[in-house]
């Protein structure tokens, strides 16, 4: 079973996220929403979507998330021959446009 649809990157190919209702109208509504009015913090946020009805929202739910556009990188690392170790953790904002750093940081271990 595929995993759930993130609705704030779903595109309009996605037919999981948009086949058990209307899949025209709807699917274009849900994503000029989500372009005037940014990111939903969650998934009752479609019910804010014209068109979008709760039942509809109903067969759509177990399918989707509204996961974070927040994410923390972290990576460790260690040089073979020296054995020096070091962690880098980056903090990026994923936008509808861009990709923005919010914080770089790398420490020696």
């Amino acid at each position: 079973m595929p995993g759930l649809v993130n609705i704030n990157t779903a595109g309009l190919g996605d037919s999981r996220l948009f086949a058990p209702v209307s899949i025209g109208k709807l699917a274009q509504a849900i994503i000029s929403y989500r372009q005037s009015s940014g990111f939903f913090p969650n998934s009752a946020h479609l019910l804010k979507v014209q068109g979008m009805t709760r039942d509809g929202f109903k067969q759509v739910a177990p399918r989707i998330a509204a996961r974070s556009e927040t994410f923390r990188i972290l990576s460790e690392g260690r040089v073979t021959s020296t054995g020096a170790r070091q962690r880098i953790q980056e903090i990026v904002h994923i936008g509808l446009h861009s990709l923005t750093t919010l914080s770089y940081r790398e420490d020696d271990l």
